[in-house]
Parts: structure tokens; C-alpha cells; sequence
């Protein structure tokens, strides 16, 4: 048998801020609040066709692998949902300024189904993979604070530098807060940006 050890690069990270509540409420008992729900319901309809799909002896090819970015009907039907869904709206937020057009996902803008969707098992997997994909040693990932508990660990596991940068809570803030109270330090922000 041989003596596997971790790869040198996980070797130092530190225990993610979940893993820390899981202990504590294994613990405890207590009851856990820590992971959110999506806010997508479900129709009925969406139900039974996936039972249908699921059933389905006609298509094999839909219980075979899919290709590894997603099966094609599914990015397509995303590609569908989220052009309607996150087109840009100048009534709602104004113009585009100019420097900004080709790159904002304006009323003319489609997602292309082949090359700008991708299915992974969760968010944390396709993070992990972009990290991995676009951080190279030594990079500094500037992350706004609070941030998702995934991002210092698969940074530095991809070898980049974490630098966050915190938001900053309302002054004699009373009670709830809600989180569009909170403001960014652009100045903050934009000292933190660099070539690397």
C-alpha cells in the first residue's frame, strides 16, 4: 500500500467557516440556518415533465453521459430562460455608457448555448473550476466581503492571493439591517486593483 499525502498546496488552508458551524452544530444540536434554498420554485409542471423525461424508454441517449458541458437541450433551454430573464433594461437602469456596451448584456446580447453555459454538480464545483481555470500562481483575486466561504480556500488552492475588500455597514444601524444598506469603498476597491 502506498502513503498517499495531499497534494503541498492544501496542505495550509484553512478549515472552511462551514466546516466550523457543522462542528458546532453537530455539537450543540443546534438547529442549522447556514445553507440558503434557491429561490426557483418548482412548478408542477416542471415536476411531471421530469418524470415524463425520466421515464422516458423512447430517448436512451437522455440517461447516457451528456456531453461535459451540460446536455444540449438543457443549455438551450437556459440560454432560452436567461436571455429573457437578465437583458439589460434601460428603463429600469439606465443607459449603457458607451465604454461599457459590448461587454454588457444589452437588448440585442444572446448567451450562446455552446460556449457561455456550462453544468456543473453545484455552485462550489464551478467555482472551483473557474479558479482553476483562470488563476495562475501568484494572481491577486480581489473579493468583495462579505463574500461565499468557497472563495479564499479555492483561491489559494488555485495558487492566487485572496484580497478582500469589506463592505461597510450603515452608521447607528438599529435593528434588521438590510444588506442594500450596505456601501463599497470605491476608492478601497480601486487601490486594491493592480496588474496582479
Amino acid at each position: 500500500m502506498t502513503n498517499l499525502r495531499p497534494a503541498e498546496r492544501v496542505l495550509n488552508l484553512k478549515p472552511r467557516v462551514r466546516q466550523e458551524l457543522n462542528s458546532a452544530i453537530d455539537k450543540y444540536k443546534a438547529i442549522n440556518l447556514n445553507r440558503g434554498s434557491t429561490d426557483f420554485i418548482f412548478t408542477n409542471r416542471l415536476l411531471t415533465n421530469l418524470r415524463v423525461v425520466a421515464d422516458d424508454n423512447v430517448s436512451p441517449s437522455l440517461h447516457q453521459y451528456a456531453r461535459s458541458q451540460g446536455h444540449l437541450r438543457l443549455v438551450n433551454a437556459l440560454a432560452k430562460l436567461y436571455n429573457q430573464r437578465f437583458r439589460h433594461n434601460a428603463c429600469v437602469s439606465g443607459a449603457i455608457p458607451e465604454d461599457l456596451r459590448e461587454a454588457t448584456f444589452g437588448a440585442d446580447r444572446c448567451i450562446n448555448p455552446l460556449t457561455e453555459i456550462i453544468i456543473s454538480v453545484g455552485g462550489v464545483d464551478a467555482l472551483s473550476t473557474i479558479f482553476l481555470a483562470l488563476i495562475n500562481p501568484g494572481d491577486e483575486v480581489v473579493v468583495i466581503e462579505p463574500a461565499f466561504d468557497c472563495f479564499a480556500p479555492q483561491i489559494e488552492a488555485a495558487g492566487g492571493v485572496y484580497v478582500g475588500v469589506s463592505l461597510i455597514p450603515p452608521k447607528n444601524a438599529s435593528g434588521r439591517v438590510d444588506g442594500n444598506e450596505f456601501t463599497l469603498n470605491w476608492d478601497e476597491l480601486e487601490l486594491r486593483i493592480n496588474k496582479k
